[in-house]
């Protein structure tokens, strides 16, 4: 791991989080609002956020990871080859099965 592995995943994490909070607390509150019998309060769920931040950290370094140990050095994969191989690692390793 060097300084490129992190800054790689701090740009994941960056990206990411703010995509994650515009989404939700943005775009989707006033959705989120009628249903707010469905939901923990507001309260609960601000004493959850650093695990959140925790998480997505986590799962930023992992998928930086996942990439760094699949890419092809020796050129013998294209690298439309090597980001079908990524995805199909990331959706495989992201899914899971519901019954």
């Amino acid at each position: 791991m060097n300084k490129r592995f992190f800054s790689a995943t701090a740009a994941i994490f960056i990206v990411w989080f703010i995509g994650r909070c515009l989404i939700h607390h943005w775009l989707l509150y006033d959705e989120y609002a009628k249903l707010s019998n469905f939901f923990r309060p507001d309260a609960d769920i601000e004493q959850l956020v650093p695990f959140s931040i925790f998480a997505h950290l986590a799962l930023a370094g992992a998928f930086t990871w996942i990439y760094v140990k699949g890419l092809s050095t020796d050129g013998t994969v294209s690298s439309l080859g090597q980001g079908i191989r990524y995805g199909v690692v990331i959706a495989c390793s992201s899914s899971r099965p519901t019954r």
